[in-house]
């Protein structure tokens, strides 16, 4: 089927043409011609497949794909099969799965073999926009952690480069949910402060404080419907939730100079007695740097306003703290953070908390 040009086709989509396609594979009539019909009028590029092979064949003959819908009954190739021979030919195309009904232990497996996505029919073609706009933000996203990367490995990034696009990074993490909007800031301020109360060196300071501002940044690629639940999730939405501190890890992996700041990334949901994720480690196990980012992220989680409950005033945060105190909660740090609460010296507008002690 003839396609068009298309631009962005998120909510502020611009006029920029690009040779993208959307690729849909589904065999239900009135679906196809909805598809068509409305990524048509958004000026997308949009492509029908009959089978599997029909739209590995297209990927071949398509300059650039988006973007790929795919009924998980699909015909032609098992869906991990056809997920996995999507990723070869290109890893940076988004799939989508559509499905009536999805085996709660099969969405997992799909998730982690790739798809970007899953979306339950019958659906609204809103959604379907919001999407392709999420997708083009991931792409952009990790289009500038590979030129990055690359730039860092030959030597020629700035410190200061670095620093403006992890922090860039993580606000667009916080800017996900209306409920998380300067999260990773006031950590990172609260948490320069309580290092400093601790008495720390000036590397240690500055490294766990940009270790807060960083510690959701393997958030970037959980979808906001999960972000945004206010009720409980699903045991794999759960899961994936549950994965950023790996993610996150992973992100900052290939950067030598963030080699300091992964501790307080990967262990920051790890808790004193063991109960926590996504190790299980107990006590002292755990990195200092990670304990007391822990501390603060439930501080500032407890006395924030989210979607399900009002936020605690300072002295009633205290007695919560009290009470996870040798639970999840490292009981000697969370004693000297309280000290720090009632002194008054935590909120220190002020203060820079997201700058590392990192060298090139």
């Amino acid at each position: 089927m003839p396609g068009h040009a298309l631009h962005d086709a998120g909510p502020d989509a611009g006029s920029t043409e690009t040779k993208e396609s959307i690729l849909v594979l589904d065999r239900d009539p009135g679906l196809q011609f909805a598809f068509v019909k409305h990524l048509e009028s958004w000026s997308e590029r949009c492509l029908l497949a009959e089978d599997a092979q029909d739209l590995l064949a297209k990927m071949d003959s398509e300059p650039e794909v988006c973007a790929v819908f795919l009924n998980i009954a699909a015909p032609g190739m098992h869906s991990v099969d056809l997920l996995e021979a999507i990723g070869e030919k290109d890893p940076e195309t988004a799939v989508v799965l559509m499905t009536d009904y999805l085996d709660p232990s099969l969405a997992l497996s799909l998730l982690k073999n790739g798809a970007f996505d899953y979306i339950r029919k019958p659906f609204l073609f809103e959604e379907i926009r919001v999407l392709l706009h999420r997708i083009r933000e991931h792409r952009a996203l990790r289009s500038q952690a590979l030129a990055l990367q690359v730039l860092q490995e030959t030597k020629r990034v700035e410190r200061q480069n670095l620093i403006d696009f992890m922090i860039g990074l993580a606000n667009v993490i916080d800017a996900k949910s209306p409920y998380t909007k300067e999260h990773s800031d006031r950590v990172a301020l609260m948490t320069k402060a309580f290092t400093r109360h601790l008495g720390l060196s000036e590397k240690e300071i500055e490294d766990i404080s940009f270790g807060a501002k960083l510690h959701d940044i393997g958030k970037v690629g959980i979808p906001d419907r999960i972000l945004e639940a206010t009720g409980r999730l699903s045991k794999e939405d759960r899961q994936l939730m549950n994965d950023h501190p790996v993610t996150g890890a992973k992100i900052l992996e290939p950067i030598e100079v963030m080699r300091d700041i992964i501790p307080m990334v990967l262990r920051h949901h790890e808790n004193w007695d063991g109960s926590g994720y996504p190790d299980g480690l107990k006590g002292e196990e755990v990195p200092l740097g990670a304990r007391i980012v822990k501390i603060v992220d439930y501080f500032d989680a407890i006395t924030s306003k989210r979607p399900y409950r009002e936020p605690l005033p300072d002295m009633e945060a205290i007695q919560v703290l009290e009470a996870e105190r040798g639970r999840i909660l490292d009981p000697s740090l969370t004693d000297r953070f309280i000290e720090l609460i009632r002194k008054g010296g935590l909120r220190q507008p002020k203060v820079s908390g997201v700058l590392p002690a990192v060298r090139l």
